[in-house]
């Protein structure tokens, strides 16, 4: 019984140490870039962008898709319910990540249409 408790306890242990060492390692991809551009444009659609607010938007879309894959290496193996329960909070983060990059890209006016658009 003593054997077996010991047993049980070193691969709980061994377990916890390697999801610890666990490194995440992004790399942006054509999939986070495209889906980064489609949002871009999407602002640019509602707000007429210029070409240096439209860089910035990108670089914040960009982030965006890469703490998502960051989640999703984070997430690896987990059970179902652990990772719908934690990306609640995680995709108003997300949400927010945008929100202030757009806050200090657009101006009052774009901020009020896309605001608007986004209801």
């Amino acid at each position: 019984m003593r054997r077996s408790i010991l047993t049980l306890s070193f691969a709980a242990f061994t377990l916890l140490v390697s999801a610890q060492e666990r490194t995440v390692k992004v790399v942006d991809t054509p999939q986070m870039k495209a889906k980064a551009a489609e949002r871009t444009e999407l602002v640019h659609r509602t707000v007429n962008l210029t070409e240096a607010q439209r860089t910035q938007v990108l670089d914040a879309y960009l982030e965006v898709e890469r703490y998502a894959d960051a989640l999703r290496q984070r997430f690896e193996g987990q059970p179902p319910e652990v990772v719908q329960g934690d990306m609640v909070g995680q995709y108003k983060v997300m949400d927010e990540m945008v929100e202030k990059r757009l806050n200090a890209v657009l101006s009052e006016e774009q901020l009020k249409l896309w605001r608007e658009a986004s209801k």
